[in-house]
């Protein structure tokens, strides 16, 4: 059994977090966007770890997942919605596909729960490409569908749907 360990994020761990960002976005979205969106953001791999120190530094809600002491994913939480208003945001979550399905996102909601719950609201909501193998645990999670955007990447469009969950 391996050692699950959740706790709140720290500024030194920026760059893990852009790591796992980046091994993410690879295994999640690969086949779904072009190719040079992947190599426009190396290219901008030090202006994310420098914006992810900062964001880090503030008061924000980011939490990280450690198995055996190696961080594999995180979740980046907003009392307040950037866009809903009365609802709070999940606005990132992601674990490294070697450690998906150990538990490890039902905690975050957990704690997303949890966040909702003291920011005194009853609902929070996360954006997911229709296309994210994850929306599956998403519905599963109790997450409803309310409402779908158009999204532009690379020239291409893609379909984008907010979920809310009731906690």
């Amino acid at each position: 059994m391996k050692n699950i360990e959740i706790r709140k994020a720290e500024v030194n761990d920026a760059e893990k977090v852009v790591d796992v960002n980046f091994n993410s976005w690879e295994t999640t979205y690969g086949g779904i966007f072009k190719q040079d969106v992947f190599e426009r953001r190396k290219l901008n791999k030090d202006k994310n770890i420098a914006w992810w120190k900062q964001h880090l530094a503030g008061e924000h809600d980011v939490y990280v997942a450690l198995v055996d002491g190696k961080l594999v994913g995180y979740m980046d939480f907003y009392r307040e919605s950037r866009t809903h208003e009365g609802y709070a945001e999940i606005a990132s979550i992601y674990i490294l596909k070697d450690y998906q399905k150990m538990g490890i996102g039902r905690r975050f909601f957990e704690i997303a729960i949890e966040l909702t719950k003291q920011a005194n609201k009853t609902k929070f909501m996360l954006n997911v490409l229709d296309r994210n193998s994850s929306l599956g645990f998403y519905k599963k999670m109790g997450g409803k569908i309310f409402e779908t955007l158009e999204i532009e990447k690379s020239g291409d469009k893609f379909i984008e749907d907010v979920m809310s969950f009731e906690v």
